[in-house]
């Protein structure tokens, strides 16, 4: 998919925002340095990657998470 003129392609994002987690920030949350696909609540769902390019790859290849059961229809 690629915008109108054609100079650039898009890339769904499916709710999830690539992100590069530093030393210091890799240290207080417990994990190796790197590039993240973050969540919109801030949470991890995928990495580390070495690049945002390669981050951004696994964004457009990831699936779709369900929605969680408390938006279920008839869940309550």
């Amino acid at each position: 998919m690629t915008n109108q003129d054609n100079r650039q392609p898009q890339i769904e994002m499916k709710n999830l925002t690539p992100r590069y987690i530093n030393e210091s920030e890799s240290d207080n949350r417990g994990i190796k340095e790197g590039w993240y696909a973050l969540r919109r609540n801030g949470s991890l769902r995928l990495g580390p990657f070495l690049s945002r390019e390669q981050c951004l790859a696994e964004i457009a290849q990831a699936r779709p998470e369900p929605a969680p059961p408390s938006y279920w229809p008839g869940v309550h």
